[in-house]
């Protein structure tokens, strides 16, 4: 997918036709693409307010999980996966306000190897700085950490 194609897509998930962006990409992804995805969702009222608004989108299946390491090891099993975190924790190398951001992960050891859309660049990131980005997302945005992968 190009920049042209990555903005259409966003453009197309912020219609008001959806509830909020998150849902709104990843139906016009699922449209574009005819891929199928399980979402992820940290906290149980959106994933039931989700799966209500993606109920029609049979490419789409939304699950109720805490989003932890040992579930994100277990996805990439089956490849990489996208995680709903808060980039003030993430080492960019300079200052970084705190602010939702999704990253591609790839890989979990000792350390979390990623792709961060913000500069197309693969990192390698702490763990622990990794799991206080999800934590933060939940506790000071009041966002629901979310994980998305193919099924």
């Amino acid at each position: 997918m190009n920049k042209k194609q990555e903005g259409e897509i966003l453009l197309k998930g912020m219609e008001k036709k959806y509830q909020d962006y998150t849902p709104g990409m990843l139906q016009e992804f699922t449209k574009k693409y005819k891929v199928d995805l399980k979402l992820f969702v940290h906290f149980k009222l959106y994933a039931r307010t989700l799966a209500k608004s993606l109920a029609r989108n049979s490419q789409i299946k939304v699950i109720e999980q805490k989003c932890s390491l040992p579930i994100i090891k277990k996805l990439l099993k089956n490849g990489p996966i996208i995680v709903y975190l808060d980039a003030y924790y993430m080492d960019y190398g300079y200052p970084v306000e705190h602010a939702p951001h999704f990253v591609v992960v790839e890989k979990v050891n000792d350390k979390i190897t990623l792709v961060d859309p913000w500069d197309a660049k693969r990192k390698v990131e702490k763990i622990d700085d990794f799991k206080t980005g999800i934590q933060s997302l939940a506790k000071r945005f009041k966002y629901s950490p979310l994980m998305i992968a193919c099924k």
